[in-house]
């Protein structure tokens, strides 16, 4: 029996160990991409595309281009935000950086493949109700 309860509280310190150390590598990737330029931002969202949509030597450099805009157009918003602003500064600079994610995506979809294309809207379904699940706890 006490080897029992030993073993669980190994395997408990264990647990509660590794879920420690994975939160918090996740924050530090995230302080890490706060940290990138918007070209660096850029290059790390074209590698991350090609490698889910499988894009060409084109679709790459128009996909690069395209989130370069965005990222330069966006970060004077971000930091804009991050200082003190009224409630109205805010909905307008939000609305702002979503008229850029708009233009991006036109602008990436227009040179995507329907089967690329599809596997975008699906990456894009996935990962709203994995956010949606986290804003119900």
């Amino acid at each position: 029996m006490k080897t029992l309860l030993l073993f669980l509280a190994v395997t408990m310190g264990s647990v509660t160990i590794a879920l420690s150390q994975n939160t918090s590598s996740s924050a530090s990737r995230k302080e890490a991409r706060k940290n990138l330029t918007p070209a660096e931002r850029a290059k790390k969202d074209t590698e991350h595309a090609t490698k889910q949509l499988g894009l060409t030597a084109e679709q790459q450099t128009t996909w690069e281009a395209a989130a370069l805009k965005r990222n330069t157009a966006n970060q004077p918003l971000r930091d804009k935000l991050q200082g003190s602003t009224t409630p109205e500064e805010r909905k307008e600079i939000r609305n702002q950086m979503k008229a850029n994610d708009q233009a991006f995506k036109t602008s990436v979809e227009s040179s995507l493949t329907p089967e690329q294309k599809q596997k975008l809207e699906a990456k894009k379904e996935h990962h709203k109700e994995k956010h949606q699940h986290h804003r119900k706890m």
